[in-house]
């Protein structure tokens, strides 16, 4: 989830934003070494281009690009637990994400194509914790 600032036509206004766990209180990271390299990791907060993303607008989907290479976060399939990779952007629907707000809350759930959101991986809040998709508990 993630706290998003709009201006008054509803677009993303900031160029880059990081997508913070609310569970752990950590980004999302592009591991850049190690076994999870090029999949996304949770990692704390210092503002590398592998932790900052732009989110693109297709129609009411979104890619969401990251500073560093320009590629876009890319679902590995439709099961629980699948890995979260960058890939260059094609089009196909397991690049695509829905954004929605969280009733009640200023944060952001981020859906994946097939109706699952992204989570951490066996609920951790370590440094390198694997973030995957998962279907939505509440």
């Amino acid at each position: 989830m993630f706290h998003k600032t709009q201006n008054t036509n509803g677009k993303y206004k900031r160029p880059y934003y990081s997508i913070r766990s609310v569970h752990a209180d950590k980004v999302l990271d592009i591991a850049q070494d190690g076994p999870h390299k090029g999949t996304g990791i949770l990692w704390k907060g210092w503002g590398g281009d592998n932790q900052s993303f732009t989110l693109i607008q297709d129609g009411p989907d979104w890619y969401i690009r990251s500073k560093q290479g320009g590629l876009v976060l890319t679902v590995e399939g439709p099961n629980d637990g699948a890995r979260l990779y960058l890939a260059p952007q094609n089009g196909q629907p397991n690049q695509k994400f829905r954004i929605d707000e969280k009733p009640g809350s200023k944060d952001h759930i981020i859906y994946t194509y097939c109706g699952k959101v992204l989570d951490v991986l066996e609920w951790k809040k370590d440094d390198g914790a694997r973030v995957s998709q998962f279907t939505y508990t509440g």
